[in-house]
């Protein structure tokens, strides 16, 4: 690109002598001279170093952008997983609980048909035992559901800190089964 310059200067005709005689004798005899000038400075053909420095500003702005989607990327990984484990949790929590009434429900016919003496009490222990375990799988599926909406909450304020976000330029996540992404 073209440069312009404003030049300004002074010279003395004296050719000879020392400093101590520029500056005394020829000021005195009015033979220095003052100049202004302007200096235009225009490449002719190809720039190498500037075709150079603007080809690599472009290849580090592309580089940025492309960070940029990689970091939009890594966000929206890192939430989408998270929630997909708590909607996994979720679901298994449901089923457990599910599973757990139908236990409930198995124990209590044959406690009645063990109290008619209808069955042996071997096979009542082993109804308790069925009961006792669903509901610790049940209670096993409530925690792991909440260590995943923990997860999940901690993921995200931890992505916004670290990525510099707010919560208005990300979609909001519903921690009810659902997602609004």
């Amino acid at each position: 690109k073209p440069d312009l310059a404003i030049l300004l200067g002074y010279s003395t005709a004296a050719l000879g002598g020392d400093q101590a005689s520029i500056w005394g004798e020829d000021l005195a005899d009015g033979v220095a001279s003052w100049y202004v000038g302007l200096e235009l400075d225009v490449t002719l053909g190809a720039n190498r170093q500037a075709e150079a420095l603007a080809s690599a500003a472009t290849l580090r702005m592309s580089q940025a952008q492309i960070d940029a989607e990689s970091v939009r990327m890594n966000v929206f990984n890192g939430l989408l997983t998270r929630l997909e484990q708590a909607e996994a949790g979720h679901q298994q929590m449901q089923w457990m609980q599910q599973r757990e009434s139908l236990q409930e429900r198995i124990f209590e016919r044959q406690e009645a048909q063990f109290e008619a003496g209808q069955i042996p009490v071997g096979v009542l222990h082993d109804a308790m035992d069925d009961l006792i375990e669903a509901r610790r799988k049940a209670v096993d599926a409530q925690v792991a559901y909440q260590l995943a909406v923990i997860a999940l909450r901690l993921v995200e304020g931890s992505l916004f800190v670290e990525y510099g976000l707010s919560e208005a330029q990300t979609p909001r996540l519903r921690l009810d089964g659902g997602s609004s992404l």
